[in-house]
């Protein structure tokens, strides 16, 4: 690090926790003891800190970072070897400072994963996106025969293509998996039946959806067919091919939907929950797991708030009340893959997201890591933040469930859903609405189905 940013940083000391260290120097730069952070930031006034421990855990992080916060500070964390190497991540990107706005220690249990996944082909929708893309990445890691990568945006296949082709560099054992990247769409019926043919999968990640909620509002009929004739697709050829396993990942936004796009995924919801009077001799095991936002994914407030700070403001925020569960994108794949290994025909689970935090108090404790102060807690503070208010289809709060009716796991991060599912009284009556809907492209009787439905 030091031979890396001697040349554009004046280093004005060294700090470690070994100390057989303390006392040495580095480049002729002292090197003190981590108790001395604070009587050091007072000798020489840096500007900017970087925290160079790439494995440091999460509570000694915090306590250096906790130390560092009554001054006005800039700090930087190193990332790990891995994501230097795949990700081209530089010292600019906000990922140094998303883990460091939640602050719990997430377990799942990788053996009991690894035995469900083992010797299984697996296809992955939405391949491409932030959740798709991390599933891949920690599949890889098991020992599973094939891996199908399935994304309708050539762009993020091209990405998550060229992120493997990395770690088989890295890791020659990798070879052995095979690894098939297939451009196309959940609601072309026949590719997806093309797939199922020649891959023949045993289980299902689906986490292909349109997410972003203002977007959607606008175009109702793309989230209706997306999200559910897409899921709807997936669930026939599921039972018709005996697929094993068919994991559906879904949001908070499902319970008690004032979006389109929740409306959407929670139908998609009811439509698994009803998946035996697609056919009584279903074989295939479908399950629901549901979790809030995770921190630092595409279209995220994360990468807003960061590209806002170095624009110098100001931070927009639609509510100074406005609330949501936050978890990292490793953590939350990790619990899902752990959920799968739990799952029977129609379980729904809900990742412990923690408590709810207030995305103002994430803008502020962005700004103060930036090494800045906000306008709001002092009038000469340098980034401003406004309030935009709530745009339509958006909450103040999330739920996770409609009922409370959490069921403790083995794992203390995944509870199970025991609220029992309304059973469409009229299946073929609901298919037949669904896919008039499609066909005829009818906007109008959008909402008056999810009204009928939900």
């Amino acid at each position: 690090l030091s031979q890396r940013f001697n040349n554009d940083l004046n280093i004005c000391c060294y700090v470690d926790d070994d100390q057989n260290k303390i006392k040495n120097k580095i480049n002729n730069i002292d090197i003190y003891d981590s108790k001395e952070i604070s009587t050091l930031i007072k000798k020489y006034s840096p500007d900017l800190i970087i925290i160079a421990i790439p494995s440091l855990d999460i509570v000694r992080r915090k306590q250096i970072i906790s130390n560092c916060e009554k001054y006005r500070l800039k700090i930087k964390i190193v990332p790990k070897l891995e994501d230097l190497i795949i990700d081209d991540i530089t010292m600019d990107k906000s990922n140094f400072i998303a883990s460091e706005l939640i602050n719990r220690d997430i377990q799942w249990n990788l053996s009991k994963i690894d035995n469900f996944l083992f010797n299984k082909k697996i296809l992955i929708t939405g391949a491409g996106g932030s959740i798709g893309s991390e599933l891949s990445r920690q599949l890889l890691s098991n020992n599973i025969s094939g891996i199908i990568l399935f994304d309708n945006n050539e762009y993020n296949l091209f990405k998550i293509n060229n992120e493997i082709k990395k770690l088989i560099e890295k890791n020659k054992a990798l070879q052995k998996i095979n690894i098939y990247f297939v451009l196309g769409d959940i609601c072309d019926l026949n590719k997806l039946e093309n797939i199922f043919i020649k891959y023949k999968p045993d289980i299902i990640f689906h986490s292909a959806a349109y997410k972003h909620v203002s977007i959607l509002e606008n175009n109702q009929y793309e989230a209706f067919k997306n999200n559910i004739l897409g899921t709807y697709n997936l669930m026939k050829i599921s039972i018709a091919k005996s697929v094993k396993n068919f994991i559906f990942i879904s949001t908070d936004k499902a319970i008690r939907p004032t979006s389109i796009m929740g409306a959407s995924k929670r139908i998609s919801e009811i439509l698994l929950a009803n998946s035996k009077k697609e056919s009584h001799s279903s074989k295939t095991l479908f399950a629901v797991v549901r979790f809030g936002n995770v921190i630092n994914s595409k279209g995220s407030v994360i990468p807003l708030f960061d590209q806002q700070i170095k624009n110098g403001g100001p931070i927009t925020i639609t509510d100074p009340e406005v609330s949501r569960y936050f978890m990292s994108i490793p953590e939350a794949v990790g619990l899902v893959l752990e959920a799968s290994t739990m799952a029977q025909n129609g379980d729904k689970y809900i990742l412990n997201m923690g408590k709810e935090i207030k995305i103002i108090d994430i803008a502020k404790k962005m700004i103060h890591l930036a090494g800045h102060t906000n306008k709001l807690d002092d009038k000469n503070g340098e980034i401003d933040i406004k309030f935009i208010g709530l745009r339509p289809g958006e909450k103040l709060h999330e739920d996770l469930s409609l009922g409370k009716h959490f069921i403790k796991t083995s794992n203390n991060f995944i509870f199970k859903d025991s609220f029992i599912e309304k059973p469409i009284q009229d299946y073929d009556t609901f298919i037949e609405e669904l896919k008039s809907i499609i066909q005829n492209e009818d906007l109008n009787k959008v909402k008056s189905f999810f009204r009928k439905y939900i």
